[in-house]
């Protein structure tokens, strides 16, 4: 699984310098990463409901088990801050757009999260491969498409939106079981 964000969150003179890859193994920040968690363990139940009690509490350890399994792809390489400077992200994302391709690529994801409709919005202009399907919406309104056989990207809110953790959780995993039991009939 392949999770698109903006940019990593890390404003100041000195900010930038490490490694997400390693951020991620060292179980990151709980604030983003519990939620990830949490989508995660729910994914990975499927069919099966999880019960909120059996993802709501997130350890360090539970963040650094989960967080081995996926990837996380930032769309502006620099740092920013807890807001995102829209122009600024516009234009480096633009600028790397061969590079965001080609990274995309590599994943091969079974399924990709674009966290955020700016992400979305720059998954179309600059990732997007030419074959992919059109966007769909599962029953509950979660955008997606198909980008390859059997493989989707999911428009879908960042894991540190202000929105209750179980919304969040349960939005993602009902939209993934959906998509995966091929029952989505709308058109975008």
């Amino acid at each position: 699984m392949l999770f698109l964000l903006k940019e990593v969150n890390d404003p100041g003179p000195d900010g930038g310098g490490w490694d997400l890859r390693k951020f991620l193994r060292d179980g990151a920040r709980a604030a983003t990463w519990n939620n990830v968690c949490r989508w995660l363990r729910g994914i990975n139940n499927l069919p099966h409901d999880t019960p909120w009690v059996e993802v709501a509490d997130m350890t360090e350890s539970d963040r650094r088990q989960t967080l081995a399994s996926i990837a996380a792809m930032n769309l502006k390489k620099s740092p920013g801050g807890h807001t995102t400077v829209v122009s600024s992200f516009w234009e480096a994302a633009s600028e790397d757009a061969s590079f965001l391709r080609e990274q995309f690529s590599l994943y091969q994801a079974d399924l990709v999260i674009c966290c955020g409709s700016i992400v979305r919005g720059a998954f179309d202009a600059f990732i997007k491969p030419e074959s992919a399907s059109a966007w769909k919406a599962t029953s509950r309104g979660a955008e997606f498409l198909e980008y390859s056989s059997g493989k989707y990207v999911i428009a879908y809110s960042h894991p540190a939106a202000r929105v209750s953790a179980n919304l969040l959780h349960y939005g993602l995993v009902d939209a993934i079981r959906e998509i995966l039991n091929g029952t989505c009939k709308t058109g975008q």
